[in-house]
């Protein structure tokens, strides 16, 4: 699989994830390019605890900016050349939607495509903090009822904010980050699929 073998320096804990679930014998499939493993019909018929997209050219980056007068970080342009964006275990790493590279751009919710890095910077962020020197790169659970939002620093550095400007946690780049921080989603997915089942059997058998 192309994607996997791309994935090395800052991105090599995705890798080592993805090499641990095939070993386990994981459902997985490809769809245009992109990765999906782990497939949990419980959230959905479709739905699939990892995926990981496909890198985008550099040209659709430039593009994608104009368009939406955004300026993202070459730290986390490296990034989009190989994984324009992944969801693993509820982590999300945002990217750049393929349907949002046109002009006017449209967000496509039929497609299997990441969250857009461009909205998030131009309002999700805002609920977490209001400094123009972080841009956010992705969100996760912290628990299975509040999220946090992660932040590329100046210095390449990765920041973990809650609410309110509650920085959370903070690495000295996106491999530590990667590493630490899939390990305690999936600790955050596992809870939150017990409570998920909890509740599905309640309504099953009511009292």
């Amino acid at each position: 699989m192309k994607i996997i073998n791309s994935l090395d320096g800052d991105l090599q804990p995705i890798a080592e994830m993805v090499g641990t679930l095939l070993s386990q014998g994981v459902e997985s499939r490809s769809v245009d390019g992109n990765l999906q493993l782990v497939r949990k019909p419980g959230f959905g018929s479709e739905a699939y605890a990892v995926t990981l997209f496909k890198g985008v050219e550099d040209r659709t980056i430039d593009r994608y900016e104009r368009i939406h007068s955004v300026n993202i970080p070459e730290t986390y342009r490296d990034v989009l050349h190989v994984l324009n964006g992944a969801s693993v275990f509820g982590l999300n790493l945002y990217g750049v939607p393929s349907s949002m590279t046109k002009d006017p751009p449209l967000l496509d919710r039929s497609a299997v495509q990441p969250l857009d890095i461009a909205t998030a910077n131009a309002r999700w962020r805002f609920g977490f903090t209001n400094d123009e020197s972080l841009f956010q790169i992705g969100g996760a659970p912290w628990t299975p009822e509040e999220n946090v939002a992660y932040f590329l620093t100046v210095d390449s550095g990765v920041a973990s904010i809650r609410k309110h400007n509650a920085i959370n946690a903070s690495w000295d780049g996106l491999q530590t980050f990667l590493g630490e921080e899939i390990d305690r989603a999936q600790q955050v997915y596992r809870e939150i699929e017990t409570l998920l089942a909890d509740s599905r059997n309640r309504i099953r058998t009511p009292e």
